[in-house]
């Protein structure tokens, strides 16, 4: 592959097909099989509208892509390549765009990405594929999105200021008084145990990763998975319920005195 020079910022985007004007929702699959689900995916912005980029060649030829009209790419590490913008490795795949066309994509940029409104970046050598969202993983961003706007933590569904709350995986929401004195937490480094005071909230499954989060009131926030098999709760109408942990993706609790977390 040729050395991808800076003058790509003013070559003309590709564009095979006319654009979706639907919100965008990429899935990303890197090579451990593990998905990101994010807002937006580029190279560079242009500088005509703002839209992104993907940088590289296209059918051996230089290219500058608009993310845009990309539906899906398939990758696969190429084992040498000259490495010329980054060190993360050079990657080929088959693009798809939108309108049906189709072509093979090279490239040795990191991919940059939005995510629950923070940018972050990996090597596209570590990626296996890029697409388009299912209709149930932009439902799952566009909660996402919502509950960073409500809570300022991204990822944390919203939180209700005076009742314990728990998400569950299946989209139920259930609301009452959690009964449970001691929270267990297996953190990469130690066991550790907190009063149920100390905690502000526990994320148990986070997209794309393999552990969750409890994040304390004093501000820390630990990765880990939880050790408590069960919780118990008394729901607003006065019935008590057991609730496997295993079924669970996030609880949140109430302050001390029924403060707002």
């Amino acid at each position: 592959m040729k050395k991808i020079p800076y003058i790509l910022l003013m070559l003309p985007l590709l564009s095979p097909g006319s654009a979706a004007s639907a919100a965008d929702c990429w899935e990303l699959t890197d090579k451990n099989g593990q998905t990101i689900l994010a807002n937006d995916i580029w190279n560079l912005k242009s500088r005509l509208g703002g839209g992104g980029i993907l940088i590289g060649e296209l059918d051996g030829k230089d290219a500058s892509i608009a993310v845009a009209d990309i539906n899906t790419i398939v990758l696969a590490p190429v084992k040498s390549g000259v490495l010329s913008l980054v060190s993360g490795g050079t990657m080929q795949g088959d693009i798809a765009f939108i309108d049906g066309t189709s072509g093979k994509f090279v490239s040795d940029a990191n991919l940059m990405f939005l995510k629950d409104a923070q940018k972050d970046s990996i090597p596209l050598a570590d990626l296996r594929s890029i697409g388009r969202c299912s209709t149930k993983a932009a439902s799952t961003l566009a909660a996402s999105e919502q509950a960073t706007a409500d809570t300022g933590t991204p990822g944390s569904p919203a939180i209700a200021s005076d009742v314990d709350s728990v998400y569950l995986d299946n989209g139920d929401i259930l609301t009452g008084a959690i009964t449970i004195d001691d929270i267990q937490w297996q953190s990469p480094y130690a066991a550790l145990s907190f009063k149920r005071d100390q905690v502000r909230a526990i994320t148990l499954h986070r997209e794309g990763m393999d552990d969750g989060l409890i994040e304390l009131r004093s501000g820390d926030r630990i990765s880990g998975t939880l050790g408590n098999s069960s919780i118990e709760m008394t729901l607003k109408f006065g019935q008590r319920v057991p609730l496997a942990v295993d079924k669970i993706r996030a609880i949140h609790l109430m302050g001390p005195g029924g403060q707002q977390p």
